[in-house]
């Protein structure tokens, strides 16, 4: 990298005119990777310039400074060539480009608003501003006069040189010394080379300084074919349409500054004044404020909080018919922490928009999550739940030790949902209150439908490729663990092209779409934090929700829920007075129906799995509800049996008495993450905040926070009780916290490989799926045991896993391959999946070995289909109960598959291997070999060197351009796998037949 230096100040290229993936359909760039290349040119600033909006900016700002690189905020707005409010076909079809360049507070603020102006005032094709607007907000900005499109060198292009000459004055004197620039540019296009002789000769007698920029649109040149793609994807047409939008040349990618420096060598200036742009950049975001509204208490009220604990203290008295010392110093507590975070005006605020909604008879559910875990919350009837009964914790939803801003989720009428969003927006000022925007992004599926009608595939083709693809699925993966799909990529060029392509588009944006429920709600004007457009009709931010929060913008989510709905709708037609909020929670005649397992269209309780776990449990109370309704759900479904039992059951055993008081409302079962934080406090001294953090950790599968905290809740347990209990507690909730990791990386074989390696490491026993046992992903079972869930097994979909899981808890555990035939719905799981489930180890524990059940799985899958035939009728097979297990008796015996073969074919269905490993055998050898590290270490450390030892998985021979032979490699070992590429010198080292490698 060369660098220049005037005066002992070094001066560096830095990239002005950039277009993101943000710049929908027209920029391919990712974020993340832009950075990563501006690290590795050295720059040390770098500008988001995308059409006509600020989409990636929080984000753009956030990956910028995280990589020590300067962020630069800006966009390259359209300006319309008349009046913004002008919109005549012939006239106005066509936009000027202008790129514009936050230099501060107040250039980011203006910046805002003209893009924000653009959609809502001047839409017409494009989001367009005008002179007079950029008169009204040119302060805090610098200004670029653009690409070939630009006004000025649509001028010179035109042959007007002199009306070019006037507008460039007008910009001049707008935006100031240094802060407007002539933009040159060269793409190789002929074009440029004129209107750049014509730039320069106008910077000299306007003294407009000049500014080189390379209009970005793509990180690499070889990825200029993804960016016609993209094009094509937007303007519905296909790569071989002549008439196509295409950029001329490939030219539009980043360029370093020894490419700029070359291109502009007679215009060194224009490439130094890059950097002088950047050193005027003075643009900080603040991502520690909260930006809740004051709300506006009545006059008699000193303050937001007097007015808050007067409504508190006046609900309360119609909330409680006594009110008891516990409720009073509940109340206080958590008013005291309220006001202790400031968010009084918060809670005020909320109160608010409910109390219209019930006045105005609105239905509004009665609380959903954490929320339902605070008495402020239901003396102010924002939920209708009282949380002392029930021992919800306050902390749960709000505590000093982790802030973060408090989230009440609300549930309104579908239909009349929009009447409060327009109340909030009247209130606090149509300027403050917007809903929120959300990316549609191009998923797997998508990627490969929209690159193949591209690239001229049939819509068959396509289709077969994208169904290929398992839903929820990334292509990578999938051409990595799908058979068909690599044969597809592998075999043929045509095919290997689509799924690049797709791959190289999978997950950047296509469009934008409103967010079902989120409403934003600012303190002052919300252009001055974040710019807005119109969504599908709706005034939407262009920040997504995320980005809003780091900003400090108060996020609420409106829900809209049809059921509310229904139930008021049925009490208007009924003609009687019910509410709701009465009804006893005590009914016998109630529970009497749920024990009968009468519940059709009863929300959560109307499956037939759910149906029959009501009629074994026999609810007596609305706590049996709340716990099945919460354990009914991966994982904890394992846990019913257990509560069912202990439920009915005369003495329940615990692993310490004092746990009793917090496990007994649930006999002895864990269901709710509550309890988690109430054993942390009370055998291991944590306050409930830190319990409440430990609490986050499990949910979202902080495994590197839970290391963190084992030691201390040890070490509490230890100081209260002894050691030997505060590890078996802890290591209960350590189980549960690796089987969510476990289920949470289940489409990414490497790191389930990691993660069952450290099981194995920790005592744990990670177990194959089993039909009888698993759930849909990973479950604790037994004691030190993970099982596999059904969703890891290769080609079972949603519909057999949901069919298999009902149809045991509904009737009890398989005893056959025949017996699971006749009573699983063969419609949803066919014999692909009854074979791949075989040949995960699935059905190991029904006594037969893996190559006998394959044998005989038609056999038994042609049994299973004759026996649903007759279902409704008076069967034979229903007769002769014991038919199954002769059926199955009269099988002939077939010894088990050899040991690797077993395995491969355990590997092809899960992942990875699990009842044993092809390096067992080698296991304390290589733990003898010195220097050896794990593939696991590898990727995390990435060292120059390193010496692996492991099997060979896969060999792909290609010959080079050169004529030479290289061989691609995955190479496996306990930990995971790694490519590896072998080079013709090294190649006598590689057996002759992948035959022979395993």
């Amino acid at each position: 990298m060369r660098i220049e230096m005037i005066k002992g100040v070094i001066l560096m290229f830095v990239p002005l005119h950039v277009h993101t993936c943000y710049s929908l359909l027209d920029g391919s760039i990712r974020i993340s990777d832009l950075l990563d290349r501006a690290v590795e040119f050295g720059m040390p600033a770098v500008a988001i310039t995308d059409h006509g909006a600020l989409y990636g900016a929080v984000e753009f700002y956030q990956a910028a400074k995280a990589r020590n690189i300067k962020p630069i905020i800006g966009c390259e707005v359209y300006v319309a060539p008349r009046k913004r409010n002008q919109k005549e076909p012939g006239k106005d079809d066509f936009q000027y480009h202008l790129v514009l360049l936050a230099k501060n507070k107040q250039g980011y603020k203006n910046l805002s608003k003209l893009v924000t102006a653009g959609f809502l005032e001047g839409f017409y094709y494009k989001p367009r501003i005008d002179k007079e607007l950029l008169e009204s907000y040119s302060e805090g900005l610098i200004a670029l006069s653009g690409c070939l499109a630009g006004e000025i060198p649509s001028l010179i292009l035109k042959g007007e040189k002199e009306k070019a000459l006037e507008t460039a004055k007008w910009y001049r004197d707008l935006f100031g010394k240094n802060g407007f620039f002539l933009e040159l540019q060269d793409h190789g296009i002929k074009d440029q080379k004129m209107v750049n002789r014509e730039l320069i000769r106008m910077s000299k007698e306007l003294d407009i300084p000049l500014v080189a920029t390379n209009d970005t649109h793509y990180l690499e040149k070889k990825d200029a074919k993804i960016h016609e793609i993209l094009l094509c994807i937007q303007t519905q047409k296909t790569i071989d349409d002549p008439d196509r939008l295409k950029f001329e040349g490939k030219e539009f990618y980043l360029k370093n500054e020894e490419q700029m420096r070359e291109l502009f060598r007679d215009c060194p200036e224009a490439v130094d004044n890059t950097y002088r742009i950047a050193k005027m950049i003075n643009l900080e975001f603040d991502f520690n404020r909260v930006l809740i509204p004051s709300y506006m208490a009545p006059p008699e009220f000193d303050s937001a909080m007097d007015y808050l604990r007067y409504l508190c203290y006046e609900g309360l008295r119609k909330r409680y018919k006594k009110i008891t010392t516990e409720i009073r110093e509940r109340l206080e507590h958590e008013l005291n922490i309220i006001h202790k975070m400031g968010y009084e005006d918060y809670f005020l605020i909320v109160w608010d928009f409910v109390n219209f909604a019930k006045r105005n008879n609105i239905p509004v559910g009665p609380g959903r999550g954490s929320a339902a875990g605070s008495i402020v919350s239901y003396v102010l009837f924002i939920t209708d739940l009282d949380p002392l009964p029930y021992g919800l914790l306050f902390e749960r939803f709000l505590n000093p030790e982790r802030v973060t801003m408090p989230d009440i989720d609300i549930d309104f009428c579908k239909e009349k949902r929009d009447l409060v969003i327009d109340y909030v927006a009247k209130k606090y000022g149509r300027n403050k209150v917007s809903q929120i925007i959300t990316f549609g992004r191009m998923a797997a599926r998508m990627a490969v439908r929209d690159a193949g009608r591209v690239m001229g595939f049939s819509p068959k083709e396509i289709d077969r490729i994208a169904k290929k693809i398992p839903q929820g699925m990334d292509i990578k993966t999938a051409v990595q663990t799908d058979p068909d799909l690599k044969t597809i990529y592998n075999g043929q060029e045509e095919y290997r092209n689509l799924l690049d392509t797709a791959m190289a588009i999978e997950g950047l944006p296509r469009h934008t779409s409103t967010h079902a429920a989120g409403v934003v709600i600012s303190t002052d004007e919300l252009t001055n934090y974040a710019p807005l457009q119109k969504t599908e009709g709706v005034l939407t931010t262009q920040y997504d929700m995320e980005s809003l929060e780091k900003l400090g913008l108060l996020k609420m989510d409106f829900l809209g829920l049809k059921t509310l709905m229904i139930m008021h709708e049925t009490i208007r037609r009924a003609g009687t007075n019910i509410n709701l909020n009465n009804i006893p929670l005590d009914d016998s005649k109630t529970y009497e129906l749920l024990s009968h397992g009468d519940t059709s269209g009863v929300f959560q309780l109307e499956s037939s799995g759910m149906r029959s776990i009501l009629r074994k449990l026999k609810p007596t109370c609305l706590e049996d509800i709340i716990a099945v309704v919460a354990l009914y759900r991966p994982g904890p479904i394992e846990q019913i049996p257990v509560f069912i039992a202990n439920k009915h059951s005369s003495k329940i055993e615990y692993l310490h008495p004092d746990l009793a008081s917090i496990l007994k409302p649930t006999y002895g079962v864990i269901v709710y993450q509550e309890q988690i934080m109430q054993i942390a406090s009370k055998m291991a001294g944590f306050s409930l905040g830190q319990a409440d953090i430990l609490r986050r950790a499990i949910g979202k599968k902080k495994k590197d926070v839970l290391e963190k905290q084992k030691t201390a809740f040890i070490q509490g347990v230890t100081e209260r009780y002894n050691r030997k209990l505060g590890e078996k507690l802890y290591d209960l909730i350590e189980k549960f916290a690796l089987a969510s990791l476990l289920s949470g990386a289940k489409d990414d074989s490497d790191k389930v490989a990691v993660y069952v390696a450290e099981c194995r490491e920790k005592g744990i026993k990670v177990l194959p799926p089993d039909v009888n046992e698993s759930d849909v992903d990973f479950t604790v079972t037994g004691k030190n045991c993970i099982r596999f869930g059904l969703a890891a097994v290769k080609n079972t979909g949603k519909g057999a896993i949901e069919s298999i899981i009902e149809t045991r808890t509904q009737s009890g555990r398989f005893s056959s391959l025949y017996d699971f035939c006749r009573r699983v719905d063969l419609s949803k799981c066919n014999r692909r999946v009854i074979e791949s489930l075989i040949k995960s180890g699935a059905f190991d524990s029904l006594g037969r070995s893996r190559a006998e059940l394959l044998n005989t799985a038609d056999k038994a899958y042609i049994y299973g289909q004759q026996g649903r035939k007759t279902d409704n009728q008076l069967s034979l097979f229903s007769q002769i109960p014991e038919l199954t297990q002769e059926y199955g008796d009269n099988d002939i015996s077939i010894p088990e598959f050899p040991y690797k073969l077993k395995l491969l074919l355990e590997k092809e269905m899960l992942g990875l291997y699990v009842s044993g490993h092809p390096l067992d055998e080698y296991r304390e050898n290589l733990k003898n070999f010195k220097g050896i590290v794990n593939i696991k270490g590898v990727k995390e450390d990435k060292p120059e060197k390193a010496l692996i030892a492991g099997i060979i998985s896969s060999v792909r021979r290609i010959i080079t351009q050169k004529g030479q032979p290289m061989c691609f490699l995955r190479v496996e070992d306990f930990t995971g796998s790694i490519d590896v590429v072998v080079f013709q010198k090294n190649m006598m080292y590689i057996k002759k037949s992948s035959e022979k490698i395993l």
